[in-house]
């Protein structure tokens, strides 16, 4: 799977662009999102995924959302604990602003 740069640059510079301290690095086939140099998303395939925890996993579902899945070369499907953040989500900054400090675990 290739990295789309466009995606990435959307996603950083234009919904993130105005949260203080955002970073992002390549990881594996996609990339990682960082606030103060601490994962809280990734982008893969062209989709936005943010960190949840047992707190907000629950509310990121009744959102529309769903967990980052990935199959291994055995064929078994793994989860991680990143949620989709939807397209409605991250077309009201005000939405997206709450998802991310849901995302960010306090005392970062």
């Amino acid at each position: 799977m290739k990295r789309n740069i466009q995606f990435h640059d959307y996603v950083v510079y234009d919904l993130l662009g105005h949260v203080p301290d955002i970073s992002s690095r390549p990881m594996f086939s996609g990339y990682g999102i960082y606030k103060h140099g601490k994962i809280f998303g990734i982008i893969v395939a062209d989709e936005l995924y943010f960190k949840a925890n047992t707190a907000t996993e629950h509310y990121f579902k009744e959102q529309g959302s769903h967990p980052f899945t990935y199959t291994k070369k055995d064929h078994k499907t793994h989860t991680m604990n990143y949620w989709l953040v939807p397209e409605e989500i991250m077309e009201d900054r005000e939405k997206l602003a709450e998802w991310i400090a849901m995302a960010i675990v306090p005392g970062w």
